[in-house]
């Protein structure tokens, strides 16, 4: 008998029944009382990230994230740490572009913003001249271009032949052939997709 079971049995007056009659009577009732409060312990844990674990955790992730975060077989410990971190992500940047890239087991080789002078130049500034270097342009206002390549994941640099720096100084970083997870195009799209600023187009080219 279940420990509710026996407080309602005790609580019971000996005038009622008596013998297996009584103790089955305060057993039945005390196992329907357990199911819902096991089952009231259980939704308030998986209702929480802290303490959410298996198939629920999943369901957490899509509801704020959709598509953006799957598990791709991680464990719940490090599923749930990418949730929070989510949370906190930068968005709406070139940096949180690259992050997202990032968390799609991608790194950026190139960010282009063609409407932001800084990032382009123009001709015969910042040392670009024909045909050498990259060229801004007002027709392209609310759009980004994105180099990416699967593998190699840098979610905090801005990645080779992107800003200045050298090698371990500046925006560039190195990172070894074969780095990083899988992912793909699916995968990066939607991390893309999630970063982005409304009313931004992202072009992206896989490589």
């Amino acid at each position: 008998m279940t420990t509710i079971g026996a407080r309602i049995l005790r609580l019971l007056p000996p005038s009622w029944f008596s013998g297996r009659l009584h103790a089955a009577l305060a057993a039945g009732a005390g196992n329907a009382l357990t199911m819902a409060r096991d089952a009231i312990s259980e939704a308030r844990r998986q209702a929480r990230i802290a303490t959410a674990s298996g198939a629920w955790l999943d369901i957490i992730a899509h509801d704020f994230f959709g598509h953006a975060l799957r598990r791709r077989q991680m464990p719940d410990d490090a599923l749930r740490a990418a949730i929070i971190a989510r949370f906190g992500r930068e968005r709406s940047t070139l940096r949180g572009l690259a992050a997202a890239v990032g968390d799609a087991g991608a790194s950026v080789i190139r960010i282009i913003e063609p409407g932001v002078p800084s990032l382009s130049t123009s001709y015969g500034a910042g040392g670009h001249a024909y045909g050498v270097g990259l060229y801004g342009s007002t027709v392209s206002p609310m759009q980004v271009f994105l180099q990416v390549r699967r593998g190699g994941e840098q979610p905090e640099s801005w990645a080779w032949g992107y800003g200045s720096g050298g090698y371990g100084d500046g925006h560039m970083t190195y990172a070894p052939v074969g780095a990083g997870g899988a992912s793909s195009d699916a995968d990066i799209y939607a991390e893309v997709a999630a970063a982005k600023a409304a009313g931004v187009v992202a072009w992206v080219n896989i490589r």
